[in-house]
């Protein structure tokens, strides 16, 4: 009767100690299939799972909690401890990604002003040569339209020379006023006082009074004992 009892209670023990090996070896699996994702994601790294590895094996001297504590450290404490490292470590990561994101913005900012400075320079000298190129055009006008009216002005001139009194002061009553007073400066003394001296009519006097009054303001170009 021992022996039949002894027999069933060692094939329970069998059955019971298959049970706990199957359920271990499940756990086991599901345990490494988290940590095989955990280190695939980032979220571990290799010291991590050899910790993880000293852990399975029942090795607590290799663990960091066994080094820093001198002592034996449970499961639960363990997996604490795990958690609140992997916590930090994910904080620092973040950290240290915005810290990178914020220089590479303050980068970016830093070319585009340099890239815009460089460009209101550019068009700050193309503005510069542009207005220097206007006005050079503009010297070489006037100069070009000044020498031609100095030459009409020697045409007329040489023509008014070639008049009588009374004609040239014609020809002069005809042109504007301050063309009139600008050839009567350049005549000779006597050719210019003749052309006065032949207005008689109350126009003509009105407008040698006028020529006059404008000679008095300007210099003479002639000399005054050119004759």
């Amino acid at each position: 009767m021992l022996k039949g009892i002894t027999k069933r209670l060692s094939a329970g023990l069998g059955t019971a100690y298959s049970a706990l090996a199957l359920f271990a070896l499940i756990h086991l699996l599901i345990l490494l299939g988290v940590v095989g994702y955990a280190y695939q994601t980032g979220r571990i790294d290799r010291a991590k799972i050899e910790q993880i590895s000293a852990i399975i094996r029942g090795d607590q001297s290799e663990t960091p909690e066994a080094v820093a504590d001198g002592a034996d450290a449970t499961p639960e404490a363990d997996g604490q401890a795990e958690s609140s490292e992997d916590l930090i470590e994910q904080a620092m990561k973040r950290d240290e990604m915005e810290r990178l994101q914020r220089e590479r913005a303050l980068a970016d900012l830093r070319n585009l002003d340099l890239l815009v400075n460089r460009r209101m320079l550019k068009l700050q000298r193309d503005q510069e040569a542009h207005d220097r190129s206007v006005t050079r055009q503009n010297e070489q006008v006037n100069k070009r339209r000044e020498n031609e009216e100095n030459a009409a002005r020697q045409a007329t001139i040489k023509t008014i020379g070639g008049l009588d009194p009374k004609k040239a002061r014609d020809f002069l009553m005809n042109l504007p006023q301050a063309d009139a007073v600008k050839i009567l400066l350049t005549l000779p003394k006597r050719k210019r006082k003749g052309i006065l001296e032949a207005c008689k009519t109350p126009e003509q006097t009105r407008w040698r009074d006028k020529v006059l009054s404008a000679m008095l303001t300007q210099p003479v170009d002639a000399p005054e004992n050119q004759t």
